[in-house]
């Protein structure tokens, strides 16, 4: 691959004192990575330094930059967005922390808007300084769009309604035509982003119930079902509502592209443990591409187990590299196709790839 044509992956640190680091810093440990990409760490080039030092990564070399617009291909770039590391002596280091993951998130971020990276990955393993709620609330003000988490991993992609929160008080705010909307964002992901003409989604309901429609709560009756309804009708193969009970342990999801859950913690409850504990989101909804190298859902109880056999870091590199040349594609085929044009007796609107939003 040419050095023009070599994508430039923007990495955000998270907490300067957790694992995630390390994992970055394991994965970068393999040469041949630099032949497909060209990363670009906002940190420190001291900080990175002590902790290869300390993990004894002899064969990592950094290439120190005061902005992403001095990259240096076949190296490892890292954007000096702060002078020191951490000040261990701070009385408060939770605050010491979060100020410079803090830093190296929003230093990516107008990398990114700038178009001096092509896409950037959140190391998340410390949500000291934004939970996912709160980043995505940041994502939308500053890239615009209705940003919402896709998580992935190699059997799943599942999105929440609600991320946080009592399940009850989510219940009462929900609406149909938010619910409709977020279907509509979904399909487009999937047919933008992943490539899947006529994707199948599944949307889940808010409460548990079995198949007999007497037991279905109101929340299904009078809101997910209508939303399900009127999003098929437009052209999207939406489906449901199925309850999150029955639909994890019978392995249904394995007949979807994707699924749309009402609650995160409703899911998790029966997610496969393999689900929770090695996977990435991805940040669909804006213009750019914005991935989240993990989500913490494991009980990281073993540090060591963790950094040597968790690979979503590496798994979002290539996922948001796959993804943004598979944007640009759709994209520029979208640009070039042959306009609709009408004819009589025959309803051209039924064959929509991609809804518009509303």
């Amino acid at each position: 691959m040419s050095l023009n044509n070599k994508l430039k992956v923007g990495i955000s640190l998270g907490n300067p004192n957790d694992i995630g680091i390390e994992i970055i810093l394991k994965t970068f440990q393999k040469r041949e990575m630099l032949e497909f990409f060209t990363p670009v760490i906002f940190g420190s080039t001291k900080l990175l330094s002590q902790k290869k030092k300390k993990l004894g990564y002899n064969s990592i070399f950094f290439q120190g930059i005061a902005s992403a617009s001095e990259i240096v291909h076949k190296k490892i770039n890292v954007v000096n967005v702060w002078k020191d590391s951490a000040d261990n002596n701070n009385e408060n280091l939770i605050e010491e922390f979060a100020r410079l993951a803090n830093i190296s998130f929003t230093s990516g971020i107008e990398s990114l808007k700038q178009g001096q990276i092509d896409l950037l990955i959140i190391d998340s393993w410390s949500n000291s300084f934004l939970d996912g709620v709160q980043l995505l609330e940041v994502l939308k003000n500053d890239l615009g769009g209705s940003p919402y988490d896709m998580i992935l991993n190699e059997n799943l992609r599942i999105s929440f309604v609600n991320r946080g929160g009592k399940l009850n008080d989510f219940s009462q705010s929900l609406k149909k035509e938010d619910l409709s909307k977020y279907i509509k964002l979904i399909n487009k992901t999937l047919v933008q982003d992943f490539c899947i003409e006529k994707p199948k989604i599944a949307v889940l309901g808010v409460n548990n119930f079995s198949q007999d429609v007497t037991l279905i709560g109101k929340e299904e009756l009078k809101i997910i079902e209508p939303s399900v309804k009127e999003c098929f009708e437009r052209g999207i193969l939406a489906f449901g509502p199925y309850s999150a009970d029955s639909f994890f342990e019978n392995f249904e999801y394995t007949s979807f592209d994707a699924v749309l859950a009402m609650n995160e913690q409703q899911v998790l409850a029966h997610c496969d443990i393999s689900f929770k504990e090695n996977n990435f989101s991805f940040v669909g909804g804006t213009p750019y591409i914005v991935f989240r190298s993990n989500q913490n859902f494991s009980d990281v109880s073993n540090i060591e187990i963790e950094v040597n056999t968790n690979n979503s870091f590496e798994q979002a590199i290539f996922s948001g590299i796959k993804i943004y040349k598979d944007r640009k594609e759709y994209i520029d085929l979208k640009t070039n196709s042959l306009k609709k044009v009408k004819i009589d007796g025959i309803d051209m609107s039924l064959d929509e790839d991609l809804p518009d939003e509303e």
